[in-house]
């Protein structure tokens, strides 16, 4: 039932755009969460409030900027924006995932299978 939700959500390009960047804001959330995890369970890293205020600035800046980038999009021609919106997100999203598996990882969890995943997407990329 979840399978077949998600699936109509991606029938158009407009909802795989809204997919992806809400992809991205649950990955931040993650993010902003293992990585406060990590620095109170891991000694070597110290934990500064005004670190995570200042992460969780950019992170709504960042969002921001992505979300401008959907009406900005509609004015390039022949869905070039489109794309170039694409690529931009699934950067981003490969840059947020890549976070927390390193924030995982700070906390003493393998993510080998993870990361070797993410490397081999990156490779097929070049």
């Amino acid at each position: 039932m979840m399978i077949e939700f998600l699936r109509n959500l991606l029938q158009t390009e407009d909802t795989k755009i809204l997919f992806i960047l809400a992809l991205i804001a649950i990955s931040m959330i993650l993010d902003f969460a293992t990585g406060t995890i990590a620095a109170k369970i891991n000694n070597n890293i110290k934990f500064e409030s005004q670190k995570g205020i200042n992460g969780i600035l950019r992170k709504i800046c960042s969002m921001i900027v992505m979300i401008f980038f959907i009406p900005l999009s509609v004015l390039v021609p022949e869905g070039i924006g489109t794309t170039l919106v694409y690529v931009l997100y699934l950067g981003y999203l490969v840059m947020e995932v890549t976070s927390v598996l390193e924030n995982l990882k700070k906390m003493g969890i393998d993510t080998s299978l993870f990361t070797n995943f993410l490397k081999n997407i990156e490779k097929s990329k070049k």
